[in-house]
């Protein structure tokens, strides 16, 4: 899309370049949001990269997104890799 970009050294990226729902899908989750199947989404998705990433720094991404989920009333995810 125009405003996603997909990068990754791992796979062949164009797919998800070109729809992003393929990776976070974020239209199958809104189209539960709008069933009452879910309560409400996030208003952001978060992302890390794990290749080169320092357990030391994993584990601080882990910590505030954790705090950020808590803060903002979440009680799930979905969890999602390529």
């Amino acid at each position: 899309g125009d405003a996603y970009e997909c990068i990754h050294g791992g796979f062949d990226r164009s797919f998800a370049s070109a729809d992003p729902d393929r990776i976070v899908p974020l239209d199958a989750a809104r189209v539960l949001e709008k069933e009452g199947r879910l309560g409400r989404l996030f208003p952001w998705w978060f992302c890390t990269m794990g290749n080169n990433t320092t357990v030391d720094n994993a584990r601080r991404f882990a910590a505030g997104i954790a705090r950020e989920l808590r803060e903002g009333g979440a009680d799930g995810v979905i969890l999602t890799a390529t």
